[in-house]
């Protein structure tokens, strides 16, 4: 279950819909829930900065709501550090942050931590990561699996 941002361009209006509860939220009434401590709504609050296109508030509520143990703010932030978006390019904390999501098992952090353990040369670790990926069904990671089996059944 999740907060989902709704842009509606055509009357200039951005909203927050809470599934967990069937309600809707302005996005002041959202703020106010995620000052509480929700990591799903302070997660809610990133993407919407990432919507009005505010990198500090974004990277600063997806931090907050990564911290709460929310596993998509934590993939959120892998991706941001392992490309250098947003934030300093930094692989050690993609690294950790994929890491936290993955030992959650979202299936994109592992495909993510495979793809940093792939840049840091350890090879090991990253098909460790990339084959679970691959059983939880994961498209890119199956495909990656497929063109290495060649090179995986030879050792």
């Amino acid at each position: 279950m999740e907060i989902v941002i709704q842009v509606n361009k055509q009357l200039g209006k951005i909203t927050a819909y809470d599934d967990r509860n069937a309600k809707t939220y302005t996005i002041e009434e959202l703020r106010s829930l995620a000052l509480t401590g929700d990591a799903e709504a302070q997660k809610a609050m990133g993407d919407y900065f990432y919507e009005m296109k505010n990198p500090v508030e974004t990277v600063a509520w997806l931090k907050k709501a990564a911290d709460n143990g929310h596993a998509k703010a934590q993939w959120h932030l892998g991706v941001r550090y392992f490309a250098g978006a947003d934030v300093e390019k930094d692989l050690d904390q993609s690294e950790y942050w994929f890491k936290k999501a993955a030992e959650q098992g979202d299936v994109d952090a592992e495909y993510g931590l495979s793809g940093c353990y792939v840049a840091k040369q350890d090879f090991e670790n990253a098909l460790h990561w990339l084959k679970k990926a691959a059983a939880q069904g994961h498209a890119d990671a199956m495909e990656m699996l497929k063109a290495f089996s060649p090179m995986l059944s030879s050792n």
